[in-house]
């Protein structure tokens, strides 16, 4: 339920629905989708080969929830097997079934489906509703909190205590966060300026894991299913 809701609110955007067959091969080959655009993981949509042959192709579906509520239709594209095995192993590094994403994963359908998916009704978060941002309200609570495209505003370093202002000071937008007014306020930062480094370093090691660099037993970067 949740993979639905994130990707009509624009969550997972560019993706507008469940992935079509090129971008799944594309996303378990390269972890890009088929434009190029970096993407590591596959959002798909599971169902048994039986339920998949009594659909075709251009078909408005109903998504409902375990207790029968519907929640978004699916504006059917694309029915496509798929190796749920070789997911796992690509995915998750193992196919063992003692994980539990590799468990997930090694039960689902035996064919995926690909389609835009329209929003009917929001699935439950009771006790967390107040929580519940779209992108466009966490971009504007951003602004509210002095905010800049997700990244809170570098402080001054004349307000910094000394280790922090040294760590800062070697930051590769140092040049940009010097510039900062009296408020603390940085600069708008130039198009040329390095991407945030914990992004950088999650990129770096999905590149290295496909390249099959990940060691076996680095258990702490295995992802588990949300």
């Amino acid at each position: 339920m949740s993979d639905v809701e994130l990707l009509a609110t624009g969550a997972y955007s560019p993706l507008q629905g469940f992935m079509g067959e090129a971008d799944y091969r594309s996303v378990l080959r390269d972890m890009r989708l088929a434009n190029g655009v970096p993407w590591t993981l596959p959002i798909t949509l599971a169902v048994r080969k039986s339920t998949a042959d009594l659909l075709s192709e251009g078909q408005d579906i109903p998504l409902v929830t375990p207790w029968e509520e519907p929640i978004a239709i699916l504006h059917l594209e694309e029915r496509f097997p798929y190796d749920g095995r070789e997911e796992a192993r690509l995915v998750y590094g193992t196919d063992d079934p003692r994980h539990p994403g590799a468990d997930y994963q090694l039960h689902r359908g035996d064919v995926l489906l690909g389609g835009k998916v329209d929003l009917i009704a929001r699935p439950p978060l009771r006790g967390f509703e107040a929580y519940r941002m779209d992108p466009a309200q966490t971009r504007a609570r951003f602004r509210e909190l002095d905010c800049q495209f997700g990244r809170l505003r570098r402080p001054s370093p004349k307000r910094l205590p000394p280790v922090a202002a040294l760590v800062h000071a070697s930051s590769p937008r140092a040049k940009c966060a010097s510039e900062a007014d009296e408020d603390g306020v940085s600069a708008q930062a130039p198009q040329d300026e390095p991407q945030d480094t914990l992004v950088l370093r999650a990129y770096a090691f999905a590149e290295a894991a496909h390249r099959g660099q990940r060691r076996k037993d680095d258990r702490a970067f295995i992802a588990h299913p949300v």
